[in-house]
């Protein structure tokens, strides 16, 4: 029998997993703690511009989320908020990005959360790797 005590814990618990899943899957800017102001920016710019700038190992946009099959619970809940390549592909142009080397994630659908973060936690089946 459920009681009044377990609806309501069970309750506020779903709620927080929601929570939680939503603040996870959002694609927005991360926070990196580091703070420009308008004078650094412009004087970036004006480096890159006479300079080339490379980035040697980049993952534009989460594009390894599209059309990933058999992902566990929480890379399933990562992969949620899709794929957002125009958007970083923008803002590589707009920060005067001269090259990119696109890195593949062929291994996304066998990774899952572990004890020391992110790493594979189980082998890959025939046709599981996305490469």
């Amino acid at each position: 029998m459920v009681s009044r005590r377990k609806l309501l814990i069970g309750s506020g618990l779903s709620i927080a997993a929601a929570g939680t899943g939503y603040w996870w899957i959002q694609p927005g800017k991360e926070n990196t703690g580091l703070t420009l102001t308008e004078e650094d920016i412009a004087r970036g710019r004006a480096l890159l511009s006479k300079v080339i700038s490379v980035d040697v190992h980049a993952h534009p946009g989460r594009s390894f989320v599209v059309n990933a099959e058999n992902l566990g619970t929480s890379i399933r809940i990562f992969s949620v908020g899709g794929a957002y390549e125009e958007d970083t592909v923008g803002d590589m142009n707009a920060g005067g990005l001269t090259m990119a080397s696109f890195a593949t994630v062929s291994d996304f659908q066998v990774l899952g959360v572990s004890e020391t973060g992110i790493a594979a936690v189980r082998e890959f089946e025939p046709g599981g790797s996305l490469a």
